[in-house]
């Protein structure tokens, strides 16, 4: 994805949701939505998808609301630092008839639940735009527990 880094930030929803065995990525759908530029994330505060999906992206060149699901999660930990780490495989949209963007970053939720929670989200730093034609790709997409 251009040369923007991509940082993750777990939200504190899905701490409890996962303590409570609520949510887990190996065995539930999960989806990835690109949010609009402007959009920031309150990982306090923005618990579910419908919080955050007006300021989702629109329908339109190549990108479609509510986002695309992810797949072969994996999940590890580190015995030194503490952390757990959930990854999936990267995701592209192709922009067509239009550019997809500018997008500060991505919400990943849990699909499989009735309220969709979110897991967490990427921040791209800086936001990004994929032009006409282009293909955005989104490599790492991964979250760490702190």
């Amino acid at each position: 994805m251009g040369s923007s880094n991509v940082f993750g930030e777990i939200s504190f929803e899905a701490k409890i949701r996962v303590v409570n065995g609520e949510m887990s990525p190996q065995t539930q759908t999960f989806k990835i939505a690109l949010m609009q530029n402007d959009y920031k994330f309150y990982r306090n505060s923005h618990k579910k998808y419908g919080d955050v999906s007006d300021s989702e992206l629109p329908d339109g060149a190549g990108y479609t609301a509510g986002g695309k699901q992810l797949a072969n999660p994996q999940v590890s930990q580190n015995t030194i630092t503490g952390t757990v780490t959930v990854s999936w495989d990267a995701m592209q949209w192709t922009a067509i008839s239009g550019d997809i963007g500018p997008t500060s970053g991505a919400i990943i939720y849990n699909d499989s639940v009735f309220d969709k929670p979110i897991l967490g989200f990427l921040a791209f730093h800086p936001p990004f735009t994929q032009m006409d034609g282009g293909t955005l790709v989104i490599s790492d997409i991964s979250l760490t527990t702190t």
